[in-house]
């Protein structure tokens, strides 16, 4: 299953659709199916940063009940290749998304299945959505700001995660958004070492302040550029974290020993599984067929007999050419007609219905055999049905839809024009298990300690030398540089030390701190 990452701020305003949007943009690596969540349903921002306008919504999958079709309308694609799930567009439809909690809860299922990485940009109100996801969610970043309100807030967050939720410290990861030297000399922030002393933590990031880039991004509709050397010290700082991030959920190349990928492939098995029911039950199965699907129906009751003819009247798709009352007729009338489908009681009294499904495939290979069973119908007879060559079984009283699929999914697997007898969903399933299969492997818990681990330089690509020659332009990537000009030294990964206030600073005095519960109470001769 997918893990999904809560960005949760201590305090409006600290940045947390910033983060997520960025976060969910750089973690999109090493094949990894990321999707961007705005569960902050009564001011949802998501949409603004990206630019994005959907016409289906969260609100509209739970309405919808999970309908494959909705959920697929409703993940809108942004041109950096974040796929986005957006909150409902009116604050009167947030009751709706909250009373239906429980389809909430398996559209968050539905999304790990089929999803790596699931970030959300939570709200800060703890309703009962916003509490699910904190809890299905392996990690929780918590962001707040170099100020006085923020970190007693992230005091209080902390204590609820502890204490009320539970939590245990390796799920939470604390970063500190707008972090300012210019700030903290001027004495308008206060000094990152005395958050982390007053909230017992590290943080694992310290994002700088730098207002231009953010809002140069967001009048754009775009996160945040990345990769790149001209980027700002708030672009690489969030590549850095965002390299945290994905090293602490993802098992490295060089990390993935046997028993993993063996746990890999038994999770995924599962998931193929899950993934089938949803499908079988979601899916409307059309016919392969351009002729009608001719059906034989087979049972001693014929009351039943006509309830079935009348259901099956209703599909233009399928025709029923007889319906028989015991097996001697139903191995006449099938040698005769040669029916598609074949209907057929599974426990007929004083006759062997096993041996005349044998006979009937014996005689017509080309039908196929549907058995109708009852509620109480025992395993073992199921069983000797499937070995007699049955497709598939019926449970009466049938549910119409239910009907309609299998007939036409039993039949799909026995036209001849689609070669041999293809299982039902295969090409879905040959899709899912492929993409599967080029999936990043998940770490089962968040590992700090593997995150901070360096990763392994990768060679810089050869520099490409250009020149002018007859009014064209010629590139040559050169493996070495001429004597005359030196290689230039490569450049230093961003230092994130130089945010940290140097203990010479001056400080908020002694005298203007608020009482010993306040966030800054910390004695400052301890620093």
């Amino acid at each position: 299953m997918g893990h999904i990452i809560a960005v949760y701020g201590a305090n409006g305003g600290a940045g947390t659709t910033t983060l997520a949007v960025n976060l969910a943009a750089r973690l999109k690596r090493d094949n990894a199916r990321v999707l961007l969540m705005d569960m902050n349903l009564y001011s949802g921002d998501v949409p603004t940063f990206l630019n994005l306008q959907s016409q289906y919504t969260l609100l509209d999958v739970l309405i919808s009940d999970i309908h494959p079709d909705i959920l697929n309308m409703s993940i809108t694609n942004h041109d950096s290749g974040i796929k986005v799930l957006m909150a409902p567009l009116r604050l009167v439809d947030v009751k709706t998304v909250l009373d239906n909690i429980d389809l909430f809860t398996q559209l968050l299922e539905v999304m790990q299945s089929h999803f790596d990485l699931i970030v959300v940009d939570t709200g800060r109100y703890p309703d009962i959505a916003t509490l699910e996801i904190l809890k299905r969610a392996i990690s929780i970043i918590l962001i707040l700001q170099p100020t006085l309100p923020s970190g007693n807030n992230a005091r209080k967050v902390l204590q609820w995660f502890s204490t009320e939720l539970g939590f245990p410290p390796d799920k939470i990861v604390t970063v500190i958004n707008q972090a300012s030297d210019d700030l903290i000399n001027r004495r308008l922030a206060i000094r990152i070492e005395q958050f982390e002393k007053a909230l017992k933590l590290k943080f694992e990031a310290q994002l700088p302040l730098d207002v231009t880039a953010a809002l140069r991004a967001i009048s754009k509709g775009q996160p945040i550029p990345q990769n790149s050397r001209s980027s700002s010290p708030l672009a690489q700082a969030l590549d850095d974290f965002s390299r945290f991030i994905f090293d602490m959920l993802v098992y490295r190349s060089d990390e993935i020993t046997s028993d993993i990928r063996a746990a890999s492939k038994l999770e995924q098995d599962v998931l193929v599984s899950q993934y089938m029911d949803t499908l079988y039950k979601n899916s409307k199965i059309v016919s392969y067929r351009r002729e009608p699907i001719t059906i034989l129906i087979v049972h001693v009751i014929e009351e039943v007999r006509e309830n079935f003819k009348k259901l099956l009247a209703f599909e233009s798709d399928m025709n029923v050419v007889g319906a028989v009352g015991s097996t001697s007729e139903a191995l006449t009338t099938a040698q005769a007609l040669k029916p598609n489908i074949i209907l057929i009681q599974a426990d007929m009294p004083e006759m062997d219905t096993m041996q005349t499904i044998k006979q009937i495939l014996a005689a017509v290979p080309t039908t196929s055999v549907i058995l109708l069973t009852v509620k109480d119908t025992d395993s073992d007879l199921l069983l000797q049905g499937m070995q007699a060559g049955a497709q598939h079984n019926l449970s009466i009283p049938v549910d119409m839809d239910e009907l309609y699929k299998i007939i036409r999914m039993v039949d799909n697997g026995k036209i001849p024009e689609f070669g041999p007898r293809e299982p039902p969903f295969y090409r879905e399933w040959l899709k899912f298990t492929e993409e599967l299969e080029r999936r990043i492997i998940l770490r089962p818990a968040p590992d700090k300690d593997a995150a901070r681990q360096p990763r392994p330089a990768k060679p810089e690509p050869p520099e490409l030398k250009t020149s002018v020659l007859r009014g064209r332009l010629f590139g040559r990537a050169d493996t070495a540089s001429p004597a005359s000009e030196p290689t230039p030294a490569p450049e230093k990964a961003p230092n994130l030390d130089k945010l940290q206030t140097p203990n010479n600073l001056p400080h908020r005095p002694t005298s203007a701190h608020p009482p010993a519960n306040d966030i800054a109470s910390v004695d400052d001769d301890a620093n």
